[in-house]
């Protein structure tokens, strides 16, 4: 078994709403240092396989 863990983020030049607002929070509750966020998802995959190979893709 394999675990292929992936993040998906946005484009550095796409606006990113959702994270102006988690920053916005973040200042509100008194992390002012924060200078930047960016939100995106995390994923895990759990593979049944025996070959790497098989999993893998380019």
């Amino acid at each position: 078994m394999y675990l292929a863990k992936v993040y998906i983020t946005l484009k550095p030049t796409v606006n990113d709403p959702q994270g102006l607002t988690i920053k916005g929070a973040l200042h509100t509750l008194g992390f002012a240092s924060v200078q930047d966020v960016r939100a995106g998802k995390y994923i895990e995959l759990q593979i049944e396989e025996k070959d790497l190979t098989l999993c893998v893709q380019p």
